[in-house]
């Protein structure tokens, strides 16, 4: 679990699609790669940046995404997720707990939070964007609640 549920959302947008397997609570970016012909073209197609320099965060994951033959079985309603290829939801505004930081930032809570690889949120300015602000320090299960702003 990297996303907990003690979280404010104030703007979420649902315009974008995800082709990657992903765990929730990380910054996406858009994905620069060929989309495979989702509506728009590739501009809507996020995914986490393995290196995030130059790239444009656009919110936090809501949803895991999943990847499972739906022809063979029924996704389970009551879990957080949804099929790689498929629609995700992301907060743009808001505040979460997440423990998808790197794991050797400590931040102590005030510090602005920047765009780090594979979308995690880091205390370092470089290369990635900035993407909020961290609310606390990590706990001892390293989740961290942060300022959200995209």
């Amino acid at each position: 679990m990297a996303l907990k549920a003690d979280r404010e959302e104030f703007h979420y947008d649902i315009r974008w699609y995800m082709d990657t397997v992903a765990e929730r609570g990380g910054v996406v970016s858009v994905q620069t790669a060929d989309s495979g012909g989702y509506p728009g073209g590739n501009l809507n197609v996020v995914a986490y940046a393995a290196a995030p320099s130059g790239r444009n965060p656009v919110g936090v994951l809501l949803y895991d995404v999943v990847d499972y033959d739906a022809s063979r079985m029924h996704g389970n309603p009551y879990r957080m997720q949804t099929l790689k290829g498929y629609k995700v939801a992301l907060i743009k505004d808001g505040w979460v707990t997440t423990n998808m930081i790197v794991p050797t930032d400590a931040p102590a809570g005030g510090e602005d939070a920047y765009l780090g690889a594979s979308g995690l949120f880091t205390l370092a300015t470089t290369p990635g964007k900035k993407v909020g602000q961290f609310l606390s320090s990590k706990d001892a299960d390293g989740f961290a609640a942060v300022r959200v702003q995209i």
